[in-house]
């Protein structure tokens, strides 16, 4: 096979395979690149056609981003990818929309606090179109508010999880399970911004939901939680008692890895208590 013909075939393997699974394992896309060197090694090289190089260049840039440390080569691409499709668009919206959302997080750990902040207000933007559906409104407004979180905006991270906790109650209401996702990033916003009674509250919250969807891993992590927060606020005895529930609870489940992380836990509080 001729090496524009490979590289052709390879080219629709990768958009096929991350069109149904995603960006789950990237090895097909590896295989890409690797054909492309050795095509480039022996001598068969060719210029790659712009309609295709704006593909690979979208579709490269994404792994490289999830998979690799090679962020700089994954801004570099997808900066080349945005202004391709400025130019001629070629993106559906959805892929634009993730598009605009990873050059955001890419800035963001790049130290680009005012470029990312343009994109992701460009995602909070597009989200909140009349047109928008529910579930994307949610997916761009948590992605961006846990940026906003990581990036110590704790306000900003804060009123985005609430309007999302709004959208998902008035549209999913039976979503019980992602609700509690939500409430979780609530509560991490609350407390970091040092506001105890509504991290409580919230703690509370979770607490009946995770015993709800029968979600062990989030009742042991949130009575640690709310153990560190008794702590903290000084009332060691409870603290303790709330470390031991979160024990209990993990004992209940039968997960050795929850029973070895909740047991570590309260082994640390104990020795903080001497």
């Amino acid at each position: 096979m001729e090496a524009y013909a490979l590289f052709q075939q390879k080219l629709g393997e990768v958009v096929s395979y991350i069109q149904q699974h995603g960006f789950g394992s990237p090895d097909i896309i590896v295989a890409l690149l690797e054909v492309l060197d050795e095509l480039e090694q022996e001598g068969q090289g060719f210029a790659t056609p712009p309609e295709e190089m704006r593909v690979i260049n979208y579709y490269t840039g994404l792994v490289y981003c999830d998979h690799y440390a090679g962020k700089e080569e994954a801004l570099q691409r997808l900066r080349v990818a945005e202004q391709d499709d400025e130019k001629t668009p070629f993106l559906s919206p959805a892929q634009r929309l993730k598009l605009t959302l990873v050059l955001g997080a890419l800035n963001s750990r790049a130290g680009n606090i005012d470029q990312a902040l343009v994109y992701f207000g460009r995602v909070v933007e597009e989200v909140n179109k009349p047109t928008a559906e529910p579930d994307t409104r949610i997916g761009g407004l948590r992605e961006v508010a846990y940026y906003y979180h990581e990036m110590e905006m704790y306000p900003q991270a804060l009123a985005l999880n609430l309007t999302v906790r709004q959208i998902c109650q008035a549209h999913f209401p039976d979503e019980l399970e992602v609700e509690l996702g939500i409430v979780q990033n609530i509560v991490e916003n609350y407390y970091c911004l040092g506001d105890a009674e509504k991290t409580e509250l919230h703690l509370n919250q979770v607490l009946q939901m995770a015993m709800t969807v029968e979600d062990d891993e989030v009742l042991v992590s949130s009575l640690f939680k709310f153990g560190v927060l008794k702590f903290e606020q000084g009332d060691t005895e409870q603290a303790k008692a709330l470390m031991q529930q979160s024990l209990r609870a993990a004992e209940v489940s039968g997960d050795e890895d929850l029973i070895d992380m909740a047991q570590a836990n309260l082994d640390v509080l104990e020795e903080k208590m001497l």
